[in-house]
């Protein structure tokens, strides 16, 4: 058997109206959290872009220096 609490009808108020802020932050901390996995997501987009584009310089880049290299024994 369960006991009975009794409690006053303005701290009950009070206890809800603290709740309620509590469940709205709660949701605000969740859509802050889902904004900034976007960013993220976004940024690691970018950066993957960066990273393929720096890969194809260095290549490029090897490529130039494996030919002047090949130039120069041949003379």
């Amino acid at each position: 058997m369960k006991a009975k609490v009794f409690v006053k009808i303005n701290e009950y108020e009070e206890l809800s109206t603290h709740l309620e802020n509590i469940v709205g932050q709660l949701r605000k901390a969740k859509n802050l959290l889902e904004e900034i996995e976007t960013v993220k997501n976004q940024e690691d987009h970018i950066l993957k872009e960066w990273s393929d584009e720096l890969r194809l310089v260095e290549e490029g880049v090897q490529k130039i220096d494996e030919t002047l290299t090949e130039l120069e024994n041949e003379e």
